[in-house]
């Protein structure tokens, strides 16, 4: 589900610098997350014997299912925004971001610092959104 979403970003990002129209591959991998969400969500539910870590999973899982959600209309937004150097800086910021807090996913450790990232990125979030493209916000 992460590699899907970090090529739906790609396609993103190619939407702005006005290489082509992908939207049927942006739905096609979008609705590729979606199917591999509901397979995760039987697999958690076939394979799990602690119910706390099977709410995590489930969790992760939604999580990763709805970042997709959003990036595939970002890529909509994106072909209105063609050329436009900020909207590609955003997007290129939005996914630097989005590939850190996985990586902090995947190693997380409950943790005061992993706390204080976690409020690091809403932060970060929020000044991207303030300085994005109208179109992208």
């Amino acid at each position: 589900m992460h590699s899907i979403s970090v090529a739906l970003f790609g396609l993103v990002v190619e939407a702005i610098t006005g290489d082509g129209q992908m939207q049927k591959e942006a739905a096609r991998r979008e609705t590729e997350i979606d199917r591999l969400y509901i397979l995760a969500l039987r697999t958690i539910n076939h394979q799990s014997t602690k119910v706390s870590l099977a709410v995590c999973n489930a969790l992760v899982a939604k999580i990763l299912e709805r970042i997709s959600d959003h990036v595939e209309l970002l890529y909509g937004e994106a072909l209105k925004v063609r050329k436009d150097k900020a909207a590609l800086a955003s997007i290129n910021e939005l996914k630097s971001i989005y590939l850190e807090v996985f990586e902090s996913l995947v190693n997380l450790a409950i943790s005061e610092q992993t706390m204080l990232k976690v409020t690091k990125y809403q932060q970060e979030l929020l000044k991207l959104i303030q300085k994005s493209p109208p179109a992208l916000k």
